[in-house]
């Protein structure tokens, strides 16, 4: 986690789609700055949970299994 906010420096997107484990206030506010749009699903112990676009979280879980699938075949 702590070097989520480095590797997100160069990059420009309308949104970054990423896992409930990446999920701080720290990442999330880094990512607004940049004017993109955090697409996180709140972890089970947080206080204030935040909105999530499940489209584009379905979306992420979509790519995944498919990149699931080609480690499988290789």
């Amino acid at each position: 986690m702590t070097e989520a906010c480095g590797l997100l420096v160069e990059i420009e997107a309308k949104a970054v789609i990423a896992d409930k484990a990446f999920d701080s206030d720290e990442l999330i506010s880094f990512i607004r700055e940049g004017e993109a749009k955090a697409v996180i699903p709140a972890r089970s112990n947080r206080i204030s949970k935040h909105r999530l676009d499940r489209k584009r979280y379905r979306d992420r879980n979509r790519i995944e299994r498919f990149f699931c699938r080609l480690k499988h075949v290789r």
